[in-house]
Order: structure tokens, then sequence, then C-alpha cells
């Protein structure tokens, strides 16, 4: 648990440095990079071996300032080791952080919304200077609002057209006998405070 707390902070540190915490709190130049001019990919591996490649990230919407991009990969891939390939569709930018072929870590699933569950990609310059950045979502999930279905899908319910009715049992109706109420004595005892 300290080794996460530490890796979070040095981490927190990092982006703090960089200035990239969000786009108001962001240093001089360092602005949101539109997600259509990255090329996003992610190799999962087992034991050292690719196991698969996902991608590319798709740009959360249609407008060309959008920073935010999403990856869907099935549930199973989140337990094996994950690496970034990122590149400018420009090339005009060559370095990353996380660098490509670096393994992420601490990745979490952000599910079917958005949450703070994203991967901040950092794009520099050749000198290594923080240019701009944008926020990759990995999730096993399809994109919020696309057509298509999610990925982890459930068994479909069938569901019966017709709803067989059964006619109830009859329970035959006894009229309730009129017993005599009987007189009951009742004592009542009254103690004082004082016994």
């Amino acid at each position: 648990m300290k080794e996460k707390i530490r890796v979070l902070a040095l981490t927190l540190a990092m982006v703090c440095l960089l200035g990239v915490l969000s786009p108001l709190g962001a240093a001089e130049g360092v602005r949101p990079m539109p997600a259509a001019r990255l090329s996003i990919f992610l190799d999962v591996l087992t034991n050292n071996v690719l196991v698969n490649t996902y991608g590319p990230a798709v740009p959360m919407t249609d407008s060309p300032l959008e920073s935010r991009m999403w990856l869907t990969l099935p549930r199973e891939a989140f337990s094996g080791l994950m690496t970034l390939h990122i590149e400018d569709t420009l090339g005009e930018y060559t370095q990353f952080q996380p660098a490509n072929n670096m393994p992420l870590t601490d990745v979490m699933d952000a599910g079917s919304g958005l949450r703070n569950t994203f991967q901040t990609i950092i794009v520099m310059d050749g000198s290594g200077e923080a240019v701009g950045y944008c926020q990759l979502y990995i999730s096993s999930w399809e994109l919020p609002g696309s057509d298509t279905p999610s990925v982890p899908t459930e068994a479909p319910v069938e569901v019966p057209t017709e709803i067989p009715f059964e006619q109830p049992t009859e329970v035959p109706y006894e009229e309730p006998t009129k017993a005599p109420i009987q007189p009951a004595n009742v004592t009542v005892r009254y103690l004082n405070v004082a016994g």
C-alpha cells in the first residue's frame, strides 16, 4: 500500500512539474492535444509475450479540439502487462510520457462512464519540453454514446410471448362460528410507590 502511495505521489509530482494537471493550471505552451492527431495502440503481454494489440484509440467526440480518447479492450486484458504505442499523425512530435513500450502501472478499467480513471499522455517536443497532453480512457466497455454494443455482453434473456394463466383452485368458504363470548374474571391490583 505504501508503495502505491509513493508511486502516486511521484506521478503527481511529475504532473505538477510539467504543469498539466488541468487546462486551467497548465504551464504556458502546454495545451490539450487534439486526440485526432495522435494514434494510440495498446499491447497486452503475459510473461513478456505479446498476447494482443488493441486500438487505435478513438476521440471521445467529433470535435477537432477534443483531447480525450477511448480505447476498448476485453476484461481479461486488464490482468496482463500493458504498454502503449503512440504516434503523432503529423510526425512533428516523437516523445511521449509514458514513453512507447514502457509498462503502464495501475491501469484501471474506466467502465462505462467518465471517471478519474484515465492515463494522461504528455506530448513533448524534440528538446523534451511538454507541449500538449490528452487523456486516454482504457475500458472494457464501448465508448459511451456509441451505437455499438458494449464488449462485456450478457446472454440474452428469452421473454415468453405468451404467459400461461392458471385458474386458482377454489377454496370452500365457511361461515365463521358464532361461539358465545365467555365472561372472564379480571383482578387489578394497584401498588403505590412505597410498596
